[in-house]
């Protein structure tokens, strides 16, 4: 069968709790296409990562500085975000990138900052942390 793009609400539906086994091989590869592929625009000044986002295109950097946060660690155990200043003035405008939980860092800072035009970085999440990749 050929890993197919789904709904996320469909497949976000079978993930919340798999401890009955109901997510089969290909529902994994199916969700991976449809939510590791999609691109998410931000076009305000705050945004929080949701559990379906993978990529975020920042956009809304042309007119002022923008606060992203991560979600709580455990709650995205094994999640890669990658985070792009697709507006192309971070120099100016800043992109801050700040866990939820003041417990959580990324690579032992409290924040990360992109503040160069056109820059990218993607974090993995451990259970515990965020890390640059």
């Amino acid at each position: 069968m050929a890993d197919t793009e789904r709904t996320r609400a469909a497949l976000l539906a079978l993930f919340p709790d798999n401890t009955a086994g109901d997510c089969s091989p290909q529902d994994q590869r199916d969700f991976i296409v449809t939510v590791l592929r999609t691109v998410y625009t931000v076009a305000a000044a705050t945004h929080t990562l949701r559990s379906d986002e993978g990529v975020l295109s920042v956009s809304y950097t042309a007119t002022g500085a923008v606060d992203i946060t991560l979600a709580t660690a455990e709650k995205l155990t094994g999640r890669f975000v990658t985070i792009k200043d697709a507006g192309g003035s971070a120099g100016t405008n800043n992109i801050t990138i700040a866990p939820e939980s003041g417990s959580d860092e990324i690579d032992g800072e409290k924040s990360l900052t992109i503040n160069e035009n056109y820059a990218a970085v993607t974090l993995y999440c451990d259970g515990t942390s965020w890390y640059v990749i």
